[in-house]
């Protein structure tokens, strides 16, 4: 099965972007998740620190989850 995707450019810019930045987004996003894991696994946070992470990493996997990304695939 084959995909084609039409941008007007210049005026899809911003969507073209969007489209072909894909795998790097999703690695920003798995990098920002592996660093949540490690601060909390292996840094002497306070208990205020490690809430305030693990308030981030819930929140960022409920948003992925909205939406339907696995960054675990």
């Amino acid at each position: 099965m084959k995909a084609t995707i039409e941008f007007n450019l210049p005026e899809d810019q911003n969507e073209f972007e969007y489209a072909t930045k894909g795998s790097e987004m999703f690695l920003i996003l798995w990098g920002i998740k592996q660093e949540y894991r490690n601060l909390m696994k292996y840094h002497n946070l306070t208990e205020t620190e490690y809430k305030l992470i693990n308030d981030l990493n819930d929140k960022l996997f409920e948003d992925l989850q909205h939406y339907g990304i696995n960054l675990d695939k």
